[in-house]
């Protein structure tokens, strides 16, 4: 079931919503935790019914190991057992996800590699199974870590379940969320919670379906024409390169406004999941800013991890690790570049199975490394980045932001040899002609007119610099409702919010319960919902 489809605006969302607060005020906790169970595989079943028996498994094995690892009168409450178990645990859902998602790319790649024609037959990809694993194996960590403690199973399944957060994140902690369910609700639900979380909504449902789904349609017939090997020229496959780069911006930016609104509404407050990543002027800063929960899991379980290991590794064999306090270029490669690149070879199969989504991890460790080495330089001529005049952070804006459009050719095309095909005309290889729609309006740079360029004239121009000028000029949702939001409570420093403090004309269009913003909000609203004829998949659904 789609956040912006009708059945689930009007109908499923009311119901969820008044079947939870009116069991919560008559029945207790314990009733409305069940219903919102049960509502929440409803949810998750309305896809594709047969892989609720997937979800139902891998909740109650490792509902079953997490008890084993946190109880005290357990056979293996030693720590050697508690390890196993908690290997146990590891292993089955990393296998899970990769029989599902990359049994057929291991096989593609074994074919490639000693020329063999292994056929097997199709396998169909659980939705979200990327997002339930994730966070079953951070419930694992953290109950080995001891902290968190033996859990009855209705809370755990609504852990796991809870359809504002179950399809494409945020990846949450038990320890973040589930405490907040336990707060007295005797008067039922909050008018604030409601608004403020109605709000966040809307402002996600409209970003998705006015802005995401436009610019889906200007990338769309490009990359499509890519895939079959078309002729593409210049204008074609930058206009479609940013183009797909606004629309995923929208379409990852409204879902997580929704899933944090959705929770809000519900009276939980989930940790923030995107946070302006195109302002960023670093890459190292667009990873802290984009999908933020999942980079939070990359580096407490896989990074840190790894640099740990290595660094201890050097200072058992006595090794140095810095020198005047940069790193030397020896311990850097072994203890930055390393498990950087690894970090994000693992992010790039994480997003997808197939070489296209490899490289586009591969490139963006690259570019951290390179990120991380220029910082380190800069910290060794005393170079401050708060010192950059305010020309110069454009510059590194606009290169960060030409980097990650770059890199998202490999994570949009439908193959390899598709991405070359848009890499070739990208790089102006095919020619430079204009667009029939731009003849009227830029006839004097003299280039050819095509009629079958693939670039849709003014309306594709004016909306791709309209989004751009949201995109970098206008504050984003949370900071609209700064007064009113507030990430989920410590110990989870990671999932605070970047908040920007607003002053003068911004506190005039921050939000807040009056009748002028619920007039605006009931325009977009109604705009909104005249495009809902035909409603669209989110892009991180299928992961």
């Amino acid at each position: 079931m789609l956040f912006n489809s009708q059945i689930f605006l009007f109908l499923f969302l009311p119901l969820s919503l008044l079947g939870y607060f009116a069991l919560w005020s008559r029945s207790g906790h314990d009733a409305a935790k069940l219903f919102l169970v049960l509502a929440s595989l409803f949810f998750y079943g309305w896809w594709e019914v047969t892989n609720l028996w997937i979800i139902l498994i891998s909740i109650c094995f490792n509902y079953l190991i997490g008890q084993g690892i946190n109880g005290d009168q357990s056979r293996f409450a030693a720590e050697p057992g508690r390890t196993i178990l908690l290997a146990i645990g590891v292993t089955f859902n990393l296998g899970l996800i990769g029989f599902f998602k990359y049994t057929g790319f291991g096989v593609e790649a074994v074919n490639l590699a000693f020329g063999t024609d292994f056929v097997i037959g199709r396998i169909v990809l659980p939705l979200a199974i990327s997002f339930f694993t994730f966070q079953q194996i951070s419930y694992l960590v953290d109950s080995h870590g001891g902290q968190v403690k033996p859990v009855r199973f209705l809370d755990y399944s609504l852990f796991v379940t809870f359809f504002p957060q179950l399809i494409s994140g945020p990846i949450v902690h038990y320890r973040e969320m589930m405490p907040q369910f336990e707060k007295p609700l005797t008067k039922g639900a909050s008018s604030l919670d409601l608004a403020v979380g109605g709000t966040l909504f809307l402002i996600g449902l409209f970003k998705k379906v006015v802005m995401a789904d436009t610019m889906g349609g200007f990338a769309a017939p490009v990359f499509d024409a890519a895939a079959g090997g078309g002729l593409l020229t210049l204008i074609d496959s930058w206009g479609a390169a940013i183009a797909f780069t606004l629309q995923i911006y929208f379409d990852f930016s409204g879902y997580s406004d929704m899933a944090v609104g959705l929770g809000r509404m519900f009276g939980i407050r989930l940790p923030l999941n995107f946070n302006s990543p195109y302002k960023a002027t670093t890459v190292i800063s667009f990873w802290s800013r984009w999908h933020m929960t999942l980079t939070r899991f990359l580096n407490s379980y896989v990074y840190n991890p790894v640099v740990l290991r290595l660094t201890r590794r050097r200072m058992k064999a006595g090794k140095p690790v810095l020198s005047h306090g940069v790193p030397r270029l020896g311990p850097f490669i072994v203890l930055l570049a390393f498990p950087t690149i690894f970090t994000m070879f693992l992010c790039g199969l994480w997003h997808g199975a197939g070489f296209q989504f490899l490289l586009f991890g591969l490139l963006h460790g690259v570019f951290l490394v390179i990120n991380h080495a220029w910082a380190s330089m800069r910290r060794l001529v005393g170079w401050k980045p708060e010192s950059d005049p305010g020309w110069l952070r454009a510059v590194w804006v606009g290169a960060t932001f030409l980097a990650f459009t770059i890199s998202l050719v490999f994570f949009r095309a439908d193959d390899l040899s598709a991405a070359t095909v848009m890499f070739k005309a990208m790089a102006g290889l095919n020619g430079v002609v204009m667009p029939s729609g731009l003849a009227a309006y830029f006839g004097w740079l003299d280039l050819p007119v095509s009629y079958t360029v693939r670039f849709h004239g003014m309306q594709q121009l004016g909306w791709t610099m309209l989004l751009l000028c949201v995109v970098w000029g206008f504050p984003n949702s949370q900071q609209l409702l700064s007064r009113y939001m507030n990430a989920v409570p410590e110990p989870i420093p990671a999932s605070q919010p970047f908040y920007a403090t607003l002053h003068g004309e911004l506190a005039l269009i921050t939000w807040r319960p009056d009748l002028l913003r619920a007039v605006f909000l009931g325009g977009i609203t109604v705009l909104t919902l005249t495009q809902l004829s035909d409603p669209s998949r989110f892009i991180y659904f299928v992961f």
